[in-house]
């Protein structure tokens, strides 16, 4: 037996050392994060009153977020902020939750206070929420309620695909194949020039007037790129492998232009 060997099986960690063995539960008590909530609450003047307002939010999180205990208790703390402030966002609306961006109703914004700007990322953090019906509801908003895909750079496909990843069914995103690639050739109408690239005003990329611009932005061919691999890896299984080969060849053709 070698000194200092650990297995990880399940929640449980064994470690072997100088001949004895520990063991220690991974599974973490989440009353002990609720201070951060807590503290949260007590320093907020909770102007706007969402679907979970203050005084629900421990019991939400609790429910339903993965638990962090790590020994930085600063980022451990911002960890909790952002899932404190993140369900501020979710609203119920008469077609179901969105995210919303803003607290106050906003000029820019679009139906229901949305806007297709942060949409994506709003995907990659509410992915861990263990209820899943969140982003359910706020995919279906994007292509069959009224959302404004276009407005701003948005990556649907990448962020709903990998959201399905998390939650273990991709059968939101099979039923929204051929929104999303409804959506991707829009793009290609749009915004894409004879050769190959995408073009993008600056502050309609989410970039708040950045030093390179308008034009040929890395950041809207990457977000493409990112479409159509995603598209590609959806459109599996019977009668879909046109769909799936031309969006390959899409995604390699963004990658290196000309290359086809």
């Amino acid at each position: 037996m070698k000194k200092g060997l650990v297995f990880v099986s399940g929640l449980c960690i064994t470690a072997f050392f100088q001949g004895k063995v520990f063991s220690q539960s991974l599974i973490l008590n989440s009353d002990n994060y609720r201070h951060y909530i807590d503290t949260f609450n007590v320093n907020d003047n909770e102007l706007y009153k969402g679907f979970i307002p203050n005084e629900q939010c421990w019991d939400f999180l609790s429910a339903n977020i993965p638990l962090l205990d790590i020994p930085d208790k600063t980022i451990e703390r911002t960890y909790y902020f952002r899932w404190w402030t993140y369900r501020k966002h979710i609203k119920l609306t008469p077609d179901g939750f969105v995210i919303t961006e803003f607290l106050p109703k906003v000029p820019w914004s679009g139906k229901y206070n949305t806007i297709s700007c942060p949409a994506a990322l709003h995907f990659y953090e509410g992915r861990w929420l263990h209820e899943r019906k969140f982003l359910n509801d706020y995919a279906i908003f994007w292509f069959r309620g009224g959302g404004s895909l276009r407005t701003y750079s948005f990556w649907p496909a990448n962020a709903i695909y990998n959201y399905s990843l998390v939650s273990g069914s991709d059968s939101l995103c099979k039923e929204l194949l051929p929104d999303l690639v409804s959506n991707f050739e829009a793009w290609e109408g749009e915004k894409q020039d004879k050769n190959g690239l995408f073009w993008q005003v600056d502050g309609n990329d989410g970039m708040e007037v950045s030093v390179c611009g308008s034009g040929y932005r890395a950041t809207i061919n990457s977000y493409m790129y990112g479409e159509a691999n995603a598209i590609a890896a959806i459109a599996t299984g019977p009668g879909k492998e046109e769909i799936a080969a031309t969006y390959h060849k899409k995604a390699i053709a963004l990658k290196k232009p000309g290359s086809e």
